[in-house]
């Protein structure tokens, strides 16, 4: 039960920053684009800004509700690091592989 009043707390504070990323997002996009005339530069600096932004957010709604979001235990973690050793190998198969067609490509090129 305890773990339902979480998540809802959780819930209603990630819809105040959904309401609140509208808002700044717009903000942010309008001066870097329009103002300071970056062009996608100013949309990638925007981006970041809203992450940091999003941050200071979650950091501040959630102190205002400190049960909102639980603190991960051993318990909850000890499993991740046989993801962790199972998927290490094939994500790194995966990326070889993008970077040797990237390269055949760069290659073909000359």
């Amino acid at each position: 039960m305890q773990y339902l009043r979480t998540v809802g707390r959780a819930d209603r504070i990630l819809r105040r920053l959904n309401s609140l990323s509208i808002v700044y997002t717009f903000l942010t996009l309008y001066i870097t684009v329009h103002i300071q005339a970056k062009g996608f530069q100013g949309v990638v600096e925007s981006v970041i800004a809203n992450h940091f932004i999003d941050l200071a957010v979650v950091i501040l709604l959630e102190r205002q509700d400190s049960q909102s979001f639980l603190l991960p235990t051993w318990g909850s973690v000890k499993g991740l690091f046989s993801i962790y050793y199972e998927g290490l190998p094939l994500a790194l198969n995966v990326s070889i592989e993008g970077w040797s067609f990237e390269l055949q490509g760069f290659l073909a090129s000359y």
